[in-house]
């Protein structure tokens, strides 16, 4: 498992509501940063995984068709290359009012907050980690990932969103639109592009792997029992994430840790 960030939808602030606290850029300049959370309840009642949301701020309209049109005419013009003018005009044409929307945006410096989104992935039974065919230069097996998502990912984003947009109506913070930006389709074929480049293109990971050897009651549902022993082995443990069993939305390191004082913990009394 790993953390999902998906880069989709967008808030527009309520006059006089500032949201910096909740940028990703004040996460990239001081390693802080708040985020909206869903309550509990919340959570529960629309079905979602974890979910938290911060933002990254743009210009109003700058990432419609039309008035993209309107960029690349400009600067095709200047260059006294017209080869594309026809292609530009009918972005134009055809996005009239994504044209409008960013020529105000631009000319009042108006922006917009895209919506970075941050999702719990779910336990996925489909997923594996395998030992494959291809052998490294100590002639080891190399590992290979089978990594798969789920509907519930997909239906956990919209559904946020939906619980978030109604919240931010209901205060007067803004309005969230899954329409101003909208990255496509993001979902077909991920893994497959995961899996064989390490990259998630639509997507970025969050790089906190989890799950493989988790932790459970008996052996018919995990790997490891409450101390982190692998069942069926005396002397042989797992500290580290992969004994989670949900990934929730934090970042796993003190759990990590913890695990590990724990371990260490239980060790020094079996001596």
């Amino acid at each position: 498992m790993d953390h999902l960030r998906i880069e989709s939808g967008a808030v527009i602030p309520a006059p006089g509501v500032s949201f910096d606290l909740y940028h990703d850029l004040m996460a990239a300049a001081t390693d802080r940063s708040a985020c909206f959370y869903l309550s509990p309840a919340a959570q529960e009642a629309a079905k979602t995984t974890v979910y938290r949301l911060k933002f990254q701020p743009r210009k109003l309209g700058a990432t419609t068709f039309g008035f993209g049109g309107l960029v690349d005419a400009v600067r095709d013009a200047r260059r006294l290359d017209l080869s594309d003018m026809g292609s530009n005009l009918a972005r134009m044409v055809v996005d009239s009012e994504g044209l409008v929307e960013g020529t105000v945006g631009a000319a009042l410096d108006r922006r917009y907050l895209v919506c970075v989104n941050v999702i719990e992935q779910s336990p996925n039974p489909n997923s594996r980690v395998q030992l494959g065919t291809e052998r490294d230069a100590l002639g080891l097996p190399r590992i290979r990932l089978d990594w798969q998502l789920s509907d519930v990912e997909r239906t956990s984003l919209h559904a946020a969103q939906k619980v978030v947009a109604a919240a931010m109506q209901q205060y007067g913070l803004g309005e969230l639109r899954t329409d101003l930006f909208d990255a496509g389709d993001n979902w077909t074929g991920v893994e497959k592009r995961a899996n064989a480049t390490g990259a998630l293109t639509a997507f970025e990971a969050g790089h906190h792997h989890t799950g493989t050897t988790r932790m459970a009651e008996d052996a018919r549902s995990g790997v490891v029992d409450s101390n982190c022993k692998v069942f069926g082995v005396a002397n042989l443990y797992v500290a580290g994430s992969s004994t989670f069993p949900t990934l929730g939305s934090a970042n796993p390191t003190f759990t990590i840790v913890a695990l590990a004082l724990r371990l260490a913990d239980h060790l020094s009394t079996q001596a």
